[in-house]
């Protein structure tokens, strides 16, 4: 487990190089805690399906997200 702080520092040299987009999901992803689905990213931020899943699949192959698998959606 990563502490705090230095995860704070990592995040401060990480944030700088990445494109606006992948900052947005990244720091979303960081704030809500559980896993979540690209349509559950897409319906909190509000844009559209190919604004997710582009930025999500740049951060995993940065190492910065990993794939929780496969799960069934919420019902809502």
């Amino acid at each position: 487990m990563i502490q705090g702080t230095s995860l704070e520092i990592y995040l401060k040299k990480i944030y700088p190089a990445l494109g606006q987009k992948q900052a947005v999901v990244l720091h979303y992803l960081q704030d809500v805690g559980p896993p979540r689905t690209n349509e559950e990213i897409r319906m909190a931020l509000h844009v559209p399906i190919n604004h997710v899943t582009g930025r999500v699949k740049e951060l995993r192959d940065e190492g910065l997200v990993v794939d929780a698998g496969r799960r069934k959606e919420n019902a809502r």
